[in-house]
């Protein structure tokens, strides 16, 4: 039953060229992926596509007529060249903008079998010329050139530019080569078994030829990968191309690659496969690596967002454990000091101070005494010393000035120092008397040489030596009594 529905796939392929499509497309996706890529899904190709760039170089913009959206699709950002892309409204029909973060070129690559429009922004200046061929052959395509289409994308296949082999494919369709337009979805389909959407167009081109058995093969190979709806619609109008575009031989097709034994066309166009090592699957290193780069992006973001969240309920659980420990150990505190209270009676703690305080008294006390004691003992020791001088001054015994009738209540040591300085005095008194003046020296340094060893002080002689020279001299003697009125 399944493939009785399959093969009337060819009937509503070809109705479609006639009826057309009526209703509005509606776009369901937007996924930007790699960095430079934005792939936007519907659930029909627009009728109307429309592209161009702005004088900036900075804006890709595709009017797709009447076509509706999802309101969640209305902006989307991107983490790499692309930054962002927006939908809005003009005169009536929907534009979708692609915004970038520097100058770039852009090509528009139409999926027609899975409803996918896929934008794809490059430097032109950085291209090489096979690159460049193959860019030039996708604009081509979109504004339906087909003969030059089919010339830069055959160009770009011939040098190694397999990701050409799929478009070149639907510029064939569309031109009426449908033995060419199968090899090159083949091909397509051997170096790229994501795009099923090359599934498809080797069944519709099989189908175009008349071989339905195998257009069925293939058609339920797509409708296992993509739950979609299958129409296409070709313009059939045979364009006629160079016949230097129609020698694919370089597509070298390995049978086991493809879903079905490929049965061996009469056309002489078309090579059969042979295997050797040169016929490994190609694949399109720059989409890988341009997949992981985003993939990390996102991982790295997840990884940081978690380790924050992580970093802050942490800090929020170890502030609560800190402020629940003070607080156990602050009710631990005034338990035990409540349980010690409780268990020392109030007499107890009286005691202790009485006892503490009785200590400090006594010790002072003690202290005051021992004061005392020692005070006494030097004041002995000193009062013996004065003794000593005072006997070997005079020649008195010191018992006879350790208490002075004259100054009664007078301190014992008070009286012994006052009669050493008497002593002292007269000492030096009887000095000065005896000493003659005519044997003093005249020059001041040895008198006070003399004044040492004598135990009086200079002054006292020369005051003897002024006055012993005021009473020789008459006439100052005279003056002196005049003027004091003697």
């Amino acid at each position: 039953m399944k493939k009785i529905c399959l093969y009337s796939v060819s009937i509503i392929l070809f109705l479609s060229i006639y009826t057309g499509q009526t209703s509005a497309a509606y776009l369901k996706l937007i996924d930007i992926n790699p960095l430079n890529r934005v792939t936007l899904e519907f659930d029909t190709i627009p009728s109307q596509l429309i592209s161009s760039l702005s004088d900036s170089k900075m804006l890709v913009s595709l009017n797709i007529g009447k076509s509706k959206f999802n309101d969640k699709f209305n902006n989307v950002s991107g983490l790499g060249i692309i930054t962002d892309v927006y939908i809005k409204y003009d005169s009536g029909n929907t534009v979708i903008n692609i915004k970038t973060k520097e100058k770039r070129g852009y090509t528009v690559i139409k999926y027609p079998f899975t409803n996918k429009l896929v934008v794809e922004v490059f430097q032109w200046e950085k291209l090489s010329p096979e690159e460049e061929l193959y860019r030039t052959g996708l604009l081509a395509a979109e504004d339906e050139i087909i003969s030059e289409s089919v010339r830069n994308l055959y160009n770009a296949s011939r040098k190694g530019i397999d990701l050409s082999a799929f478009n070149l494919g639907l510029s064939y369709l569309k031109s009426g080569y449908f033995n060419e337009a199968e090899t090159s979805f083949k091909y397509s389909y051997h170096v790229d078994s994501n795009n099923i959407d090359a599934l498809a167009g080797i069944a519709v081109s099989l189908n175009l030829q008349g071989k339905s058995a195998e257009a069925a093969e293939y058609s339920n190979k797509f409708a296992d990968k993509c739950n979609c709806n299958f129409i296409f619609l070709p313009d059939t109008s045979r364009t006629v191309l160079d016949s230097t575009y129609l020698d694919l031989s370089h597509f070298q097709i390995p049978v086991d690659t493809l879903p079905t034994p490929v049965i061996a066309s009469n056309d002489s166009t078309h090579v059969p496969a042979q295997t050797s090592k040169s016929d490994e699957i190609k694949i399109d290193s720059g989409n890988i690596f341009n997949s992981v780069e985003k993939f990390l992006i996102y991982a790295i973001i997840i990884v940081a967002i978690t380790a924050i969240a992580l970093l802050f309920y942490y800090l929020k659980w170890r502030k609560s454990q800190i402020l629940l420990m003070q607080k156990q150990k602050a009710t631990l505190f005034n338990e035990s000091l409540n349980e010690a209270k409780s268990k020392i009676p109030p007499s107890a703690a009286v005691n202790r101070y009485k006892a503490q305080d009785k200590e400090q008294t006594t010790h002072q006390a003690d202290k005051r005494s021992t004061e005392e004691q020692y005070n006494n003992f030097v004041s002995a020791e000193k009062m013996d010393k004065l003794g000593s001088i005072i006997e070997s001054i005079t020649g008195k015994s010191v018992d006879n000035y350790k208490q002075n009738p004259e100054i009664p209540n007078l301190n014992a040591k008070l009286q012994l120092a006052n009669h050493l300085a008497e002593e002292q005095r007269k000492i030096k008194n009887q000095k000065l008397q005896n000493l003659k003046v005519s044997s003093l020296p005249k020059d001041k340094d040895k008198l006070s040489d003399v004044a040492r060893k004598l135990g009086i002080e200079k002054g006292g002689l020369e005051t003897k030596d002024a006055m012993e020279k005021i009473i020789n001299d008459k006439d100052k003697l005279k003056n002196m009594s005049d003027k004091f009125g003697n």
